[in-house]
């Protein structure tokens, strides 16, 4: 995987480094692009890294790791509806927009319905 830089080959794309990383950034997604820089400079000790290409690195690790906002959107539902399944009090309401697409959900799990009754009213 190289990509044509100029007149040099580099060995290496920011998806190709961000692949290796990912052991690191998903242990903790707030590591420093500073860390992150310093981890590829030690990968890549022949080549003057930046840290515009490490926070790339970063943020592209980040993405693979919690995927696509739209995929994650579309899996609300059958999340919503697995958890009915496993307790059937409880209660979700997902709405859409005229184009199908989310607009916002509520989920209250089934053992908070049963405590209603008991709260106190405030007055």
């Amino acid at each position: 995987d190289e990509l044509k830089r100029g007149k040099r080959r580099i060995p290496f794309t920011v998806r190709s480094l961000a692949k290796k990383i990912l052991p690191i950034i998903s242990v903790d997604q707030k590591v420093s692009n500073n860390s992150v820089l310093a981890v590829l400079s030690e990968m890549l000790p022949q080549y003057n890294l930046t840290y515009q290409f490490a926070f790339r690195v970063r943020r592209c690790s980040i993405s693979m790791i919690n995927g696509n906002p739209e995929e994650s959107f579309a899996k609300i539902e059958s999340f919503f509806e697995q958890i009915s399944s496993c307790d059937p009090q409880t209660y979700y309401y997902l709405k859409k927009d005229a184009q199908n697409r989310f607009e916002f959900c509520i989920l209250v799990p089934g053992v908070s319905i049963s405590l209603f009754p008991n709260l106190r009213k405030f007055e």
